[in-house]
């Protein structure tokens, strides 16, 4: 059986290679802020979850353009595209849609393959202690060259290693319980916990001692999220006996990633609130479709309401992230 080819597209300068080069795991293909440095194709290989597959890094395309070198990146990109079974299609947060995205865009549904939309997020937001570097870089340069691991994941008789040997210690029976979790329709896990669809031979592994102390998850949480973490994070399964899973940031996650981005964003004339508690979002419902028209709020103790008009977005986050199902809603 042939490999299945993932095609990597967009428009030029918006960081396809470097991540083809993050996904194969080294530099193949060359990183420049100049339009234009990756003409051909590039190829690689790597594999998830023990299933290899081939990459494929394109040039960027530039729609519309009688330049011969851009044209020839587009010609070249089309080619991998009508190769590849996914396509990853990658925008910059920075910059945000542009006409060629939206080109680009149109030309992948004519397609008719699946689609992934990347969007390069910190990759644009500045570091706050290296002039002309990034977060994403700061993240990267970090974890590459200092590695996260444990020689020991588990202790017992306060402080005895464990024994855990990397291994899962998982049943067939067990397996089948955690793939049987991972095909089950959301729908059908709204209202059941994690001892609904696990029994001993989930508990009592290995693995579920590593899955738990990884992701703070008790028996009693919401097996929904359960099912949603294991998505998210099953390519990262090896790395649970040892912690090399683990990516860290310099300081913690508030001061290396929220702070940068919270001055890149005021920059750009975004207005923080803080000291707001939301007390209500009313919404309008009519013919299948919810709206919200208001949020209802207390500023520093002062009951005060916001009227949302036709193009607000309203994002709202309701309980944990593991005890119960995390809820988006958006006007």
């Amino acid at each position: 059986m042939s490999k299945p080819l993932i095609a990597i597209v967009g428009r030029p300068n918006v960081g396809k290679s470097m991540l083809f080069n993050k996904i194969i795991g080294r530099r193949l293909s060359i990183v420049e802020d100049t339009p234009g440095v990756t003409r051909d194709r590039i190829y690689g290989e790597s594999d998830w979850n023990g299933r290899k597959f081939r990459l494929v890094d394109t040039g960027g395309i530039e729609p519309n353009t009688d330049n011969q070198i851009l044209a020839f990146m587009r010609e070249q990109a089309q080619i991998a595209i009508d190769n590849a079974n996914v396509i990853i299609f990658v925008t910059d947060i920075k910059t945000g849609m542009t006409a060629a995205d939206q080109e680009v865009a149109g030309m992948l549904q004519r397609s008719k393959k699946p689609i992934v939309l990347a969007v390069n997020m910190f990759r644009s937001i500045p570091s706050l202690e290296k002039p002309g570097a990034s977060v994403l870089d700061e993240f990267y340069w970090l974890n590459k060259h200092d590695p996260n691991y444990s020689l020991c994941r588990a202790t017992v008789n306060r402080g005895q290693d464990a024994h855990t040997d990397g291994k899962f210690n998982l049943s067939q029976k067990g397996c089948m319980e955690i793939v049987k979790l991972f095909m089950t329709p959301d729908e059908d896990l709204y209202d059941k916990t994690i001892e609904d669809v696990f029994d001993d031979e989930v508990f009592s592994s290995t693995f579920w001692l590593y899955w738990r102390t990884m992701f703070a998850f008790e028996n009693w949480h919401s097996a929904l999220e359960m099912k949603l973490y294991f998505q998210r994070f099953i390519h990262h399964i090896a790395g649970l006996p040892d912690f090399s899973a683990l990516k860290f940031t310099r300081y913690n996650q508030y001061e290396s990633l929220i702070l940068p981005m919270k001055k890149y964003l005021e920059e750009a004339g975004v207005d923080f609130q803080f000291g707001v508690e939301v007390t209500n979002v009313l919404f309008d419902i009519k013919g299948g479709k919810k709206v919200a028209t208001a949020i209802e709020c207390k500023v520093k103790g002062v009951e005060q309401g916001i009227v949302l008009a036709e193009n607000d977005l309203v994002f709202v986050t309701n309980g944990s992230c593991t005890e119960g199902p995390l809820s988006t809603g958006r006007r």
